[in-house]
């Protein structure tokens, strides 16, 4: 009843707080009405100490005989001991309370990652905390200030109008943030953007490593096309033509001018029978 009173626009840290001590004090009030009960019942009654007494720990359910006797002694119904009760009982394994589990949560390192926002008359660097288990995309009530430079006349308590996000050096979308007040973050990219996105995210890193297909088509610019005019090319060579020229052949050597033919230099000349090659 306490919670269904409070503020709505307390913030969601001073509500995890306020509930921290509600329960607190709940505990409390359950202590004390569980030791007046049974001081009531029997506020006197000396108990036998050679009498033995069974304790049941942890074996099931207690029968109705065996918890009617407890009571009556005003005997713990944990261990069946006397002189305290179930919630004090030394022999009750000792659970993790909420305060633990949360300071536990305080000292995880979520994964952030730097994003800039974008309106029509200013731009700012962010970071953003992609969670999971958020069941939308808030944003912190610091920046409310950024968003209403897109619209002067309207007051904005819930959401926000559409402003551009972009991660990285390509990724852009126009998004509405619910704004949070009180949040420890910038930005909380909650579970409809990663379903929306699909990304393939390096948690060790803390960087997206790869995008869904439909941002290929939605989220990044197109990509500049090749032009289709002609390029010319020249091309060019650095050695001379080769020109057939005549052999001059001396007047001493016109009787052998078959040998200086390069169509047959490569041949051998052909040995009459009764000559002796030239040496």
């Amino acid at each position: 009843m306490q919670l269904a009173a409070l503020d709505d626009n307390m913030g969601l840290e001073r509500f995890i707080q306020q509930s921290f001590r509600c329960s607190d004090r709940l505990k409390s009030y359950q202590s004390n009405q569980e030791t007046v009960s049974t001081a009531l019942l029997h506020p006197s009654e000396p108990v036998n100490p050679s009498e033995p007494e069974p304790m049941i720990i942890e074996s099931g359910k207690l029968t109705s005989a065996e918890r009617q006797r407890r009571l009556t002694r005003g005997l713990c119904m944990y261990c069946g001991a006397s002189g305290h009760v179930r919630l004090n009982c030394p022999l009750r394994p000792v659970r993790t309370s909420v305060s633990g589990i949360h300071s536990e949560i305080e000292n995880m390192h979520p994964l952030t990652t730097n994003v800039q926002l974008t309106t029509p008359s200013s731009s700012v660097a962010v970071t953003a905390l992609t969670d999971s288990g958020s069941a939308g995309n808030f944003i912190s009530a610091l920046y409310r200030s950024l968003i209403k430079d897109l619209s002067d006349s309207t007051s904005i308590h819930r959401r926000c109008e559409p402003i551009n996000l972009q991660i990285g050096l390509f990724h852009q979308e126009d998004i509405q943030f619910l704004v949070l007040e009180g949040a420890t973050v910038d930005i909380i990219l909650g579970r409809p953007w990663l379903v929306k996105h699909d990304p393939i995210i390096s948690w060790g890193f803390g960087e997206v490593l790869k995008w869904g297909k439909g941002c290929f088509t939605d989220c990044f610019p197109e990509l500049p096309q090749p032009t289709q005019e002609s390029l010319s090319v020249c091309t060019t060579s650095i050695e001379s033509r080769i020109e057939k020229q005549s052999v001059q052949i001396p007047d001493i050597y016109t009787s052998y001018k078959d040998v200086f033919c390069p169509k047959r230099a490569s041949q051998l000349p052909r040995i009459g029978h009764g000559t002796a090659p030239l040496t």
